[in-house]
């Protein structure tokens, strides 16, 4: 049954929003209502139960109360359903409801009600009302409700008991258009309470009122999505809210995607939730504005529910005083804030309390957007015995402009992890409890302090490279200033204020002190670098343990190394103690560069032990002998001195000891003596270049410090990128480019060199009778044959005697070759890659012999594995001879080349270094060949050619050396001349075989050979231009000394004097791979 609602304007005849407290909060809540406005509508239903429908058409409703809903049509304001059943409404779309509005209402107890409204309601106090007796209410549809700012709510819905509320769906939420006193009101009984809205707008008009008001004892959830609006239309902030909700019991769950007041019509809060049961209080801002004068963002409970609060990315907070987000718990529940939205104008920025000694819940807080407050950042505490845990995100700033960045309270544990910035006139303090801060980011106090702790027992730890304190760090007097994380970063110890116990290094990270530290207690370095450049002196001790290091210039009092590293100097420097003990365990790390040396000054007693490692930043010259520690008393020694690292810096690193000093010497290093017994012979030479540059008095360049840095593999790596090997790829490339010359020029078989016949099917003169027709298929006639000649005159005229002729011919050229590298000799694969195109022109002097020449032009270029590239251009010229004896022959060549080469390399060894060379180089080729060519009948008239040849190619190789593209010349190289000679044989057999086509004569040849090189080996003399005197040799990948050669290549011969053919070659061995092809096309006339 409805509640009775007394008028609280009886003139007016309508109901007003009542003021009310709720669990320490001031609400507006629906009291009573008396005598609504409602609409002339339409009534049906079955005849047993009574009418339960009712449609309202366009109308103007009348200020008067149907109790039956039996007249029909009705303009009563009240449509008032007393008989059984569900009870439906509905306005349709384009119609609309004036007047006094429309109040649909069922008298019957757990009656449900469904009203769907896609037009609109009107009224002068409320637009439309929903009443039920216990019973179920759904609202859907998109349209309107208004009522004015002396009524209730433009859409009031109310049911008591365990009715529920539900305005829309998740599926299909409602688009709001709601204005009035409230825009949208619910209130109910223990039922639950779900809002759905997507969009459109709510409009609160009253002084009190509210976009969106939910009230019950049950669970209260709203979902606004879209881009809903809400709106203060009060003409002030003053008790309006945005959007709230009140439980006596039940959870609430308020999500908001939506723009909540203006810049000139703020609300007093946005977003409001209360209890006071044991349901929890969850209120998110997902995204939107929200501006308001009080509060942002409230959540309360005084039951045994927790609060949180939520703020997405993208949202904004806006206000002129109050909180910007507030999570008050006064019962046993946790509170819960989490921001990544900013907040401006706040009194204080987040706020999370625990009010009640007895609560043993914990208060958290995690900032990941910016918050500027005007009084205090952020603001958490607890009267319980719970916990604080506090955390700002990276790139997050926090800023309390006039009083703290952050200000906590509490009586068990406090927990900061700050990754961002924190910013006050005191950046930081705490009250109360046992405080752990973990500073990655910063902390500013502008106020001259940047952290304040109370309590008792606190860490503060300094962590990281990005880790910043501006201001002083205040302790309780039982408190632990710790340096730790990973990284280098650097602090004035003048910023250590009073109340702290111990100050500790921990962790692997490296930090440097400088400024004077007034702190008189004990400090300890457990793990990493603790170099201090100030004066730490007024400390009373200073321990260095296992896995410390201790270094720097600065000034120290007692100092205890306990397993540790003492490391003076900042490279190079002295360290500067009141007294000195060093344990058996202890390490006392030197640095050397030059004649100069790390040093500890000992004013007073030296009681030494462990033993000394050598680090030399650069390689020495000389023998040099240091003064590594000095002090006013010397007792007992080290254990010995060796080297921090395998080094080619220095070496034999020995001790001395001389009055109150202590002495090293140590040797010059040199690469050779520091390789690995895996050196190959290329990395052994060129550490021996380098060595013998030293030895003889060269200055080492600045560059050649890394090199001499490295040990092992990286030093073998780094010798072979030194080698500069890239510069024998070019004598490989030259002899490949001038053998495939050479046998264009020699091949016998290149467009008939054998005969000058096989280039013309006509009969020649010289050609013998019994073979004038196909003289070069090499075979007698059949009987038959013999039997048609002779029935030919034997007057017929005979061939024309040899006349002199010409033929000129082109063909392109190109192949590739691989040749493996030789792990012994250090040597790497090369690739080689040849493209070229020749012209040449053949004379027959006689029928027995032929000469020629020959111009070509091409480009080469060449990779030698992880050495480097190279490229040329090429020209080559060349002629031959042959003389035909029978079937024997005898060819002789003569070539010249010439070359405009590139070489590229990168050496990383110190930087990146891009270096070139460019020069031009010649060659010169000769061949003699000689064979005897048979036919073998077994195998069905093949001719077989045996030969042998004799062939020397001379590489005239200038000095030259590299240029800079890129980077320094530090390991640029001067490349030595050289003329090297390669001179090759050849055993081998040459087939052939004919055959008559239609238009002429085809041909296929083949070869097989044994080529024997007697100087395969590839090889250069190079100097280190930044070091003279650093010769050495660098060998590149090898032929194998024997070799396999292929021929395969067919030919065809045209009746007009036209011939091609297309040839394929390949020569093999145990480390070469080669392969290429011609292909020729010739004329003769």
């Amino acid at each position: 049954m409805q509640q009775q609602i007394q008028h609280s304007r009886p003139s007016l005849g309508r109901a007003r929003l009542v003021a009310m407290v709720f669990a320490g909060v001031l609400f507006a809540g629906i009291t009573g209502h008396s005598g609504s406005a409602l609409a002339a509508c339409t009534v049906s239903g079955a005849a047993t139960f009574g009418p339960n429908t009712v449609t309202c058409d366009t109308t103007v409703t009348l200020p008067t109360l149907n109790i039956d809903a039996v007249t029909t049509p009705s303009t009563d304001y009240h449509q008032q359903f007393t008989t059984g059943g569900t009870v439906t409404g509905t306005v349709n779309a384009g119609q609309v409801v004036s007047g006094e509005g429309l109040w649909v209402a069922t008298s019957e107890s757990g009656a449900d009600l469904s009203f769907t409204n896609n037009g609109s309601a009107t009224g002068a106090s409320d637009g439309l009302h929903l009443t039920a007796s216990g019973g179920n209410v759904f609202y859907s549809g998109n349209g309107s409700a208004s009522g004015s700012a002396t009524g209730t709510a433009g859409l009031f819905v109310e049911t008591s008991g365990s009715g529920t509320i539900a305005v829309g769906t998740s599926g299909t939420p409602v688009t709001a258009s709601f204005s009035g006193a409230s825009g949208l009101l619910t209130q109910s009984g223990s039922g639950a309470v779900n809002v759905f809205l997507n969009g459109g707008s709510l409009t609160a008009m009253d002084t009190v009122g509210a976009g969106l008001s939910m009230l019950g004892s049950g669970n209260l959830s709203a979902a606004l999505t879209g881009t809903t609006t809400v709106t203060n239309a009060s003409g002030a902030p003053n008790a309006t809210v945005g959007i709230k909700a009140a439980s006596f019991g039940g959870a609430i769950d308020i999500s908001s995607n939506a723009n909540i007041g203006g810049a000139g019509a703020a609300f007093g809060v946005g977003i409001q939730g209360a209890g006071t049961g044991a349901g929890t209080i969850s209120l998110s801002q997902t995204g939107g504005a929200i501006f308001a004068e009080t509060g942002g963002v409230f959540a309360s409970s005084t039951g045994a529910g927790s609060v949180s609060i939520n703020t997405s990315a993208g949202s904004s907070i806006t206000l002129s005083r109050g909180s910007g987000v507030w999570a008050y718990a006064g019962g046993a529940g946790a509170a819960s804030i989490t921001t990544a939205g900013t907040i401006s104008g706040a009194l204080v920025g987040v706020d999370a309390n625990i009010n009640n000694v007895a609560n043993t819940s914990d208060v958290t807080v995690a900032v990941n957007g910016n918050v500027t407050a005007t009084s205090i950042g952020i603001r958490a505490w607890t009267t319980g015995t719970g916990n604080l845990d506090i955390s700002v995100g990276a790139g997050t700033t926090v800023q309390g402009t006039t009083g703290f960045g952050a200000q906590l309270q509490g009586h068990a544990v406090i927990t900061v992890t700050n990754n961002g910035a924190i910013v006050g006139l005191t950046g930081l303090a705490t009250t109360g409890g046992s405080t752990t801060i973990t500073n990655t980011g910063s902390i500013a106090g502008t106020g001259g302090t940047a952290v304040n702790l109370g309590g008792a027992n606190n860490l503060f730890i300094m962590s990281g490279a990005a880790a910043a304190l501006t201001g002083r760090a205040v302790g309780s007097g039982t408190d632990t200033f710790r340096f730790a994380g990973t990284g280098s970063n650097s602090f004035d110890a003048s910023q250590i204020g009073a109340g702290w116990a111990l100050v500790d290094k921990a962790g692997a990270s490296i930090w440097t002190l400088t400024g004077t530290s007034t702190f008189a207690g004990p400090v300890t370095v457990n793990g990493g670098t603790l170099a201090v450049n100030g004066d730490l002196s007024a400390a009373g001790s200073l321990t260095v343990n296992a896995g410390g290091t201790l270094g720097g210039n600065g000034t120290l009092g007692a100092v205890v190394v306990n397993g540790g590293t003492l490391a003076p100097g900042n490279s190079i420097g002295t360290l500067t103690t009141a007294s000195l003990t060093m344990t058996a365990a202890s390490t006392y790390l030197v640095q050397v560069s030059g004649a100069t040396s790390d040093k500890t000054l000992v004013t007073g007693i030296a009681n030494i032990g462990g033993k000394v490692v050598v680090d030399p930043l650069t390689r020495l010259s000389a023998t040099t002998t240091y003064t590594i520690m000095t002090a006013g008393t010397v007792s007992g020694t080290f254990s010995g001195a060796e080297f921090l690292t395998a080094t080619s810096f220095a070496r034999n690193a020995r001790l001395a000891y001389v009055g109150n000093d202590v002495l090293l010497t140590l040797d010059p290093g040199s690469l050779s003596s520091s390789l690995p017994g895996n050196a190959n012979i290329n990395q052994r030479n060129v550490a021996a270049g380098i060595d013998n540059g030293l030895l003889g008095g060269g200055a080492l360049p600045a560059g050649f410090n890394a090199l001499f840095a490295l040990s092992g593999t990286p030093l073998l790596n780094a010798l072979t990128q030194a080698s500069g090997e890239t510069a024998t790829g070019t004598q490989q490339t030259t002899f490949n480019a001038m053998n495939m010359f050479m046998g264009l020029l020699t091949d016998p078989f290149v467009a008939g060199r054998d005969d000058p016949r096989s280039s013309s099917v006509a009969t020649t003169g010289y050609a013998a009778d019994d073979s004038d027709a196909l003289a070069f298929a090499d075979r007698k006639r059949t009987g038959a044959e013999r039997d048609a000649y002779a029935a030919i005159s034997r007057k017929a005229p005979q061939a024309q005697g040899f006349e002199a002729r010409w033929s000129v011919w082109t063909a392109g050229f190109g192949g590739s070759q691989t040749t493996d590298g030789n792990g012994a000799l250090g040597s790497n694969t090369v690739t080689s890659r040849i493209a070229g195109a020749v012209a040449g022109a053949d004379y027959w002097f006689s029928p027995s012999t032929v000469a020629g020449f020959a111009l070509a032009g091409g480009g080469t270029n060449f990779s030698v594995a992880n050495g480097g590239t190279g490229r040329s251009d090429l020209f080559q010229a060349g002629a031959f001879v042959r003389h035909n004896v029978g079937p024997a022959y005898v060819t002789g060549a003569l070539a010249y080349g010439w070359q405009d080469i590139t070489t590229d390399r990168n050496v990383t060894i110190a930087g990146t270094d891009h270096l070139q060379a460019r020069f031009s180089a010649n060659a010169y080729s000769g061949r003699l060949e000689g064979g005897y060519r048979f036919v073998a009948p077994w195998i069905v008239g093949v001719g077989v050619t045996p030969y042998a040849a004799a062939q020397f190619t001379t590489f005239d190789l200038p000095a030259y050396t590299e240029q800079v593209i890129t980077g320094n010349n530090t390991f640029a190289l001067g490349y030595a001349s050289k003329n090297v000679t390669d001179t090759r044989s050849e055993l081998g057999l040459r087939t052939d075989k004919s055959f008559a086509v239609t238009d002429g004569i085809a041909t296929l040849r083949g070869r097989l050979a044994w080529a024997h090189d007697f100087n395969p080996d590839r090889a250069i003399g190079a100097t280190f231009q930044a070091l003279p005197g650093s010769s050495f040799v660098v060998n590149g990948a090898a032929q194998a000394a024997d070799a396999a050669l292929v021929t395969a290549s067919v030919e065809k011969t045209w009746w007009n004097g036209w011939s091609a053919s297309g040839t394929f070659e390949g020569e093999f061995s145990n480390v070469t791979r080669s392969y290429a092809g011609k292909g020729v096309v010739k004329y003769q006339w």
